[in-house]
């Protein structure tokens, strides 16, 4: 069985790259016994994104940019010296990374970005940032536009269970701001209350978890107690709620909720404002405290993350921000004409490069919202929906249908695609998310590609004939992708068209050890090691340093 590796250049780049460190890293892969590398591909400096931005972190992804501007071609090259196959893997939605940047940074406030709940989005592509209306649009039947004008007077905040919770107004302390920056304390007074009310959903909580365990801690109908914080007067759209308690207690009497099912605000007459829960579940861009630099809202992590907000001798926070974003941070919408002309434009520019062979991936970092299933309502998406189905409501077009739409638009582009690499005599491949493919997807994954499209795979594979066919999970384990009942349809399926199978799996697990169980499996001609970056990284100095020699000499022993 062959090795290879994946590049993921933005995480390379993040300790400054130069050329000679990408014709040294390539010469120890290649003495390693590595025989191709996968290349995710962002074009150049031009593309924008990592590469050209003026926001305070990702930095060193800039400088290595312009030492390396045209960094594809060079790798390219030095792969091909190194008897290498240079191969590229577009990333069509990943076309701006879901950070947001509040007012407190000073790089925010000067240059340009997209605005989105809690702050800018700055680290975009630039045909993004040229073309913001183009990204994937959520439904509007839910969203109030005037949401940011009322007053918050009362503030809910929802426990999991009906156990009594230990928080009493003593322990907390509200903060508020108009732009989730430099948090004020809230110097009203408030009352505190609590009721029971009927849970209007399941809650389930998940993570990054080897095989996405589940959870439910809530269901539909359960009793569960509420926390009632009135006779509030806050004209400023965003509150954060800050916890402090002491002591231990059992689970079951913590607070323990997701973002999304744990808080809610109302008017003066009690009805429900438009709002976008928010937490401290994910970092600042820049590790500053939250009531400094802002909390982060419609991230992803809100659906199923939980937060523990009594945590023990620990301040822990929820927070919430009036109104909700009409789009999804950074993806495209796969159904607009502009886009699919930008998307082969830069397909183009990859065989250009010299790139040997071509595939897609579609899992990215541009689709964290917190209701991903909102999404997928652009004004194109519509017409098309209308054609097809008849006119009708917004709130009345069916996600069957929809997803069905936004599929063939993805199928269809992947044809032409393969149409353009074939045209240079280059060759195809074709990736198979299994956790993308899943049905049900796992609610972890939510965040990571585009919900409410019919992922049609088995067309893609009897439409484009691929001259392989590559096989990935994120956190499934090896067992489950070999045993699995849906996990191995997808293997069998993949194996009746006669082409090399890859399997690509990421260093973290105990990647030499799983090379042996694939090669002896003899189902895979070749495995990918992702990524890089984490076994060879730069010295900064033109020069890289070896971060996991033993893998690397354990992997040498193994190609023969």
């Amino acid at each position: 069985m062959l090795l290879s590796a994946l590049i993921d250049f933005p995480d390379d780049a993040a300790k400054i790259y130069s050329e000679s460190t990408m014709n040294k890293m390539l010469e120890k892969l290649k003495e390693t016994g590595v025989s191709r590398v996968y290349f995710q591909y962002y074009g150049n400096r031009d593309y924008g994104h990592f590469w050209d931005h003026k926001a305070p972190s990702h930095r060193e992804t800039v400088e290595t940019a312009n030492n390396i501007p045209e960094f594809s071609q060079v790798f390219v090259k030095a792969a091909k010296a190194n008897g290498i196959e240079p191969v590229a893997v577009m990333r069509p939605q990943e076309q701006g990374i879901w950070f947001t940047f509040s007012p407190y940074y000073k790089e925010a406030r000067g240059n340009n970005g997209i605005q989105y709940t809690g702050g800018k989005i700055m680290i975009v592509s630039k045909f993004l940032l040229e073309n913001p209306h183009l990204r994937i649009k959520r439904r509007t039947w839910d969203i109030d536009k005037d949401a940011i004008n009322k007053k918050i007077c009362m503030i809910k905040l929802y426990k999991q269970n009906n156990i009594h919770s230990r928080i009493t107004k003593q322990n907390i302390t509200i903060y508020v701001s108009n732009d989730n920056a430099n948090y004020n304390k809230y110097e009203g007074d408030f009352t505190l209350t609590y009721s029971t009310e009927k849970a209007k959903s399941d809650v389930i909580t998940s993570g990054f978890i080897i095989n996405y365990p589940i959870k439910t801690i809530t269901n539909l109908g359960d009793s569960i107690e509420v926390i009632t914080l009135g006779e509030l007067s806050i004209n400023e759209r965003y509150v954060a709620i800050a916890v402090n308690c002491k002591d231990k207690v059992n689970d079951e009497e913590l607070f323990i909720n997701t973002p999304m099912h744990a808080i809610s605000i109302f008017d003066e007459n009690k009805n429900e404002i438009c709002a976008s829960p928010g937490s401290a579940n994910w970092k600042t861009p820049t590790n500053e405290p939250h009531l400094q630099a802002g909390f982060n809202f419609d991230d992803g992590f809100g659906e199923n993350w939980p937060v523990i907000l009594d945590s023990n001798d620990k301040e822990e926070y929820l927070a919430i921000c009036k109104g909700k974003d009409e789009y999804v941070h950074g993806a495209l919408c796969v159904c607009e004409p502009k886009v699919q002309e930008y998307w082969l434009k830069w397909l183009d520019k990859a065989l250009d490069d010299g790139y040997e062979m071509v595939g897609n991936r579609i899992e990215c970092h541009s689709v964290h919202v917190d209701e991903p299933f909102a999404y997928g309502y652009n004004d194109c998406i519509k017409e098309e929906y209308f054609r097809r189905f008849g006119k009708c409501g917004e709130k009345d077009m069916e996600l069957s249908k929809i997803s069905k739409i936004r599929g063939d638009a993805y199928t269809k582009l992947f044809i032409e695609g393969a149409k353009r690499v074939r045209a240079r005599g280059k060759k195809v491949y074709l990736t198979l998310n299994v956790e993308m493919l899943y049905d049900p997807i796992p609610i972890a994954r939510h965040m990571a590609y585009p919900m409410n499209v019919e992922w049609q795979w088995k067309r893609w594979i009897d439409k484009i004939q691929p001259d392989e066919i590559n096989i990935r999970a994120y956190y499934s384990s090896l067992d489950f992708i070999l045993n699995d009942p849906q996990c191995k349809k997808f293997v069998e399926t993949a194996k009746k068209y006669n082409v090399p199978l890859t399997l690509e799996r990421y260093d973290y697990w105990d990647f030499a050890t799983e090379f042996e169980t694939v090669r002896d499996s003899g189902d895979f001609s070749r495995m990918t090691l992702y990524e890089v970056n984490n076994i060879i990284q730069s010295d900064g100095k033109g020069g890289i340093v070896e971060i996991k020699p033993e893998l690397l000499a354990k992997l040498k022993t193994l190609i023969k």
